[in-house]
């Protein structure tokens, strides 16, 4: 293996320590807002680079998120340049000089996948193809980190350089295909699903797990003659039981390879910070399985123009479902123009590139990287084009939702009496009716619009939203914070015994629950357990059991005492009211409708620590405050059509 330059030159400055997790983005114990701009420097004449690192910064963007591809900086196999000796656009030490020198920090995402609509996914081409857990590609991998790694260790914070996070890897997935048509859509390698590959990954594992097949065939209710015959999962033929088994080896194989990959850079050098990005609105994964391994991780939503059908919904429970797994939640990857899909989803409008963001904010989002900040090949309608020159309208939009998230702290506390249960195997079950097998997985976040299952769980869902009935998702032994006062039941009537028996505990410390479906009674095999019936006897005998229906939720949340915090009374238009430690008070409204609204949203005292005392409102998005008088318990407010507003009321 051969390095062009073994040394950086990176430009030395004063250590810091960088920390990222529960609270947030800290440099030296200091926060600070993690709103980064995505700049693939490598897919763009060098000669651009001040100007475009320029308007970034004009922006009001300290950090610069920064694919390293792979392929691109391996010209031939076992030589590696990172110094721009056989091309100015692979000089990465000298690109993070000039982050340096603009006091720019970077967010370093080497892969070794980074997708991006690269043509080989970023691994060099002898091994593009490859599983990540395949031994050839763990292999090569960690000869090209090892390499990478002799330019970004030097360059780290505690060194004196910009590099302050580290991405290992991006959109973790286990088992990856693409399909035939990948390539035209977005320059992706097409990777047909090797079901060989993945029977043999699977045959081991479980053998593993469970030693014979005759303890396989009666735990999980196959009827397997020997090891040869086991094979991955066909959902509509195969006992639940199986399938439920089957994620349960793909999350522990996502988590090995997060693992592997980590240690990989810890072993050469790494020091700061990890996280990924996870794949949009994929519920089959286990992230808080996986969150052990990193420091944190982030989602990615990109979605079409105004989020036509259910894609808003969708959104709106995917930012919540963000919330009740992780205390600071940020996305990895925000929309900041749009993939060459124009003929599908048509093209993105200034007002959407304002409307997504702020969107998720008001639903609890508090951190993001936009991808992509600056246009580049396959990628349009973000703010800064090729060449580094700003398109004026859409980059003023930037600029102040920039500011909008640099004006809330990064965590906050979600005002909301009632809980939504959410089961990941509930959520799980959506494959089972959907999918043959594991071959279209990934393809789940092409989906939005399809109908949800189960089907009791989402009309639940809806119906809150449709009313405006605020709540938080609730996942025992997950979620952060104190729990909902008020806890709603809506899955199937099978779930690992640790389900109900988390609900069954809350409910004696003194919980209500709602239950819409009945409760589970049987585990995911179908069979009865005595720890659960102990467990639904302790629910039944604590009074606290109420019967609920899609329909009646609203209704029956509202008559146990349930306290609405913010509310718009109009259908379409959803509110959210958070509290920081410092006694201030955030509140989003989201207009998901066609429909301008402007009109009143009503707030609950409570909220703000009771009566007393005078309040002043900020709308950091637009850099405004004036006074609010005392505690406000109508609060007047305009929403164009597709938008979204966020304020922060503060103690005068």
């Amino acid at each position: 293996m051969t390095i062009v330059a073994e040394t950086t030159g990176t430009t030395t400055r004063a250590s810091r320590s960088a920390s990222l997790g529960p609270e947030g983005f800290e440099i030296d114990g200091r926060s600070v807002p993690l709103v980064a701009a995505q700049f693939e420097y490598f897919r763009h004449n060098a000669i651009w680079w001040p100007r475009i690192l320029d308007t970034i910064k004009n922006a009001g963007i300290d950090l610069v998120s920064i694919f390293i591809c792979w392929d691109f900086h391996e010209p031939q196999q076992g030589r590696f340049d990172f110094t721009g000796e056989t091309n100015a656009a692979r000089d990465l030490a000298g690109f993070l000089d000039l982050c340096a020198e603009r006091d720019l920090l970077v967010l370093v995402r080497p892969g070794p996948i980074i997708d991006a609509e690269w043509e080989t996914r970023g691994p060099a081409e002898d091994v593009m193809k490859l599983d990540r857990l395949h031994p050839r590609f763990l292999e090569r991998m960690r000869e090209y980190i090892n390499a990478v790694c002799e330019v970004l260790v030097p360059a780290q914070a505690d060194h004196g350089g910009p590099v302050v996070l580290l991405g290992v890897d991006n959109e973790i997935l286990y088992p990856y295909s693409t399909p035939a048509s990948q390539f035209e859509v977005d320059g992706d390698v097409y990777i047909p699903y090797d079901a060989d590959y993945y029977d043999a990954a699977f045959r081991s594992w479980l053998q593993d797990q469970y030693g014979s097949v005759d303890k396989l065939n009666e735990a999980l209710k196959t009827g397997f003659g020997s090891w040869e015959d086991v094979r991955a999962p066909r959902y509509r033929e195969d006992h639940p039981a199986f399938s439920y088994e089957s994620f349960r080896f793909l999350n522990a194989q996502i988590a090995s390879f997060t693992r592997i990959c980590r240690d990989a850079y810890r072993d050469a050098g790494m020091t700061v910070p990890t996280y990924t990005n996870m794949k949009q609105l994929l519920a089959y994964i286990d992230w808080p399985g996986v969150a052990p391994e990193l420091n944190s991780i982030g989602l990615n939503l990109c979605l079409p123009r105004n989020m036509p059908g259910d894609q808003a919904l969708g959104a709106n429970w995917w930012y919540r479902l963000h919330r009740a797994r992780f205390p600071f939640t940020w996305a990895a990857e925000f929309q900041s123009g749009w993939i060459g899909l124009d003929d599908n989803f048509g093209f993105i409008s200034e007002d959407h590139s304002e409307y997504m963001p702020m969107a998720a904010q008001a639903a609890g989002l508090r951190g993001l990287n936009f991808y992509m900040f600056v246009e580049r090949d396959d990628w349009s309608y973000a703010p800064v084009n090729l060449t580094g020159k700003i398109r004026p309208a859409r980059y003023e939009r930037f600029q102040r939702v920039v500011a909008s998230y640099k004006g809330l702290p990064a965590t906050d506390q979600h005002l909301a009496d009632i809980g939504l249960l959410w089961n990941l195997q509930d959520h799980q079950s959506i494959y089972l009716d959907s999918d043959e097998d594991w071959s279209t997985l990934p393809d789940h976040w092409l989906t939005a619009d399809e109908p949800k299952a189960p089907p009791g769980w989402w009309q639940t869902f809806r119906e809150l939203t449709a009313r405006d009935v605020d709540f938080r998702f609730w996942i025992p032994g997950v979620s952060p914070g104190p729990p909902p006062k008020l806890l709603i039941h809506a899955g199937p009537p099978t779930a690992e015994p640790g389900y109900l028996r988390a609900v069954a505990d809350l409910v004696e410390q003194g919980v209500s629950l709602l239950a819409v479906t009945p409760l589970p009674a049987r585990t995911l095999a179908s069979e009865p357990d005595e720890g659960m019936t102990g467990d639904m006897r302790r629910i039944t005998e604590s009074g606290r059991l109420v019967s609920s229906a899609p329909g009646q939720v609203a209704a029956d949340v509202a008559a146990l005492g349930a306290a609405r915090y913010a509310w718009s009374g109009t259908n379409g238009v959803w509110t959210f009211l958070y509290r920081t430690e410092d006694g201030s008070v955030t509140l989003g409204v989201w207009n998901a409708g066609d429909d301008e609204f402007s009109g009143t949203i009503w707030l609950n005292p409570r909220a703000f620590g009771g009566s007393g005392g005078r309040w002043r409102v900020a709308e950091p998005r637009l850099g405004t405050e004036e006074p609010a008088g005392p505690v406000p318990e109508r609060f007047p407010v305009s929403l164009a059509a597709h938008s979204a507003r966020v304020f922060r009321f503060l103690r005068e």
